[in-house]
């Protein structure tokens, strides 16, 4: 019965709003720099929105076989920071053209479950995709309140950050992330990060980053410093397990993005996101800045 309730105890985000614009200039610069925020729809009309659709048709369209892109394949659960734990997952990284790649998930999306296809997942995890393809970003994912960040990259960027400007810096990267069932273990990142979910939908789960000793980080000599040992930071019950503490489950942060909905993580939380519906494709962009 303790472990059950261990479950319930994995809150919402605190703070949702029905649109950016219902936010004021004084709640970003009080909220944006300590807290997880959730702004529901907020980009709910956007271009990107149909990404998934027709069998990727539209980002087939913009996309020649010259374009590459890294893409994670895994097995049995494995991901970036190892297997399972048992030895039957597995993880690499190979090239692919995207349209290949597009071609793979839309093959895999349409095959029975029990299918062999059904066990290899392939993702594409924070790309740099617009580099390859900036009428992509600008034609597709630029909404009309997007204001032009002052760097040398000179793109548009949310205007969910520009409230905290002063708070967050310049923009570092944008990256693309789109997938069927996929897992990125709990870890954190020297950013702040601006995460919009075009199309499909995705669960996250966020701690302070006063919680990484409390869930197993790797130690700071690791390559793997900035990732959690732990598997499926989604199991709170297999956490408890693993020596996590009432207190620190008590911290965790869960809640569900679909489609328009951004989420907006200051620098160091913890997070963790989960797909898992091997038919329903999901696709991504984040914006870091410094």
């Amino acid at each position: 019965m303790k472990l059950g309730r261990l479950v319930c105890r994995c809150g919402r985000l605190r703070r949702s709003y029905a649109s950016i614009r219902e936010i004021s200039r004084k709640e970003l610069e009080a909220v944006l720099p300590g807290e997880p925020v959730v702004c529901r729809q907020a980009y709910k009309d956007l271009p990107a929105g149909r990404w998934c659709d027709d069998g990727f048709q539209r980002l087939r369209e913009v996309c020649s076989d010259d374009v590459m892109v890294p893409v994670e394949l895994s097995t049995g659960g494995g991901t970036y920071a190892g297997g399972t734990g048992d030895g039957s997952g597995s993880f690499e990284r190979a090239e692919f053209p995207l349209s290949h790649f597009l071609s793979y998930l839309d093959a895999r999306r349409r095959a029975p479950h029990t299918s062999q296809t059904a066990t290899i997942q392939a993702y594409l995890a924070q790309h740099d995709l617009f580099t390859a393809l900036p009428q992509l970003y600008e034609e597709d994912v630029c909404d009309p309140s997007f204001v032009r960040e002052r760097s040398s990259r000179g793109l548009r960027v949310p205007e969910l950050v520009v409230g905290a400007k002063g708070s967050l810096g310049d923009l570092y990267n944008i990256n693309v992330w789109i997938g069927l069932d996929s897992h990125t273990p709990l870890h954190n990142d020297p950013y702040h990060n601006a995460y919009l979910q075009v199309c499909g939908r995705k669960r996250v789960i966020t701690y302070p980053g006063t919680c990484k000793d409390g869930l197993k980080f790797h130690r700071d000599g690791s390559t793997l410093r900035n990732t959690s040992t732990l598997k499926d930071a989604f199991d709170e019950v297999a956490l408890a397990q693993m020596g996590v503490t009432e207190e620190i489950l008590a911290q965790g942060k869960i809640t569900e993005l679909s489609s328009g909905d951004m989420l907006y993580m200051p620098r160091g939380t913890l997070h963790s996101f989960r797909s898992d519906d091997p038919r329903a494709a999901s696709a991504s962009v984040n914006w870091w800045f410094l």
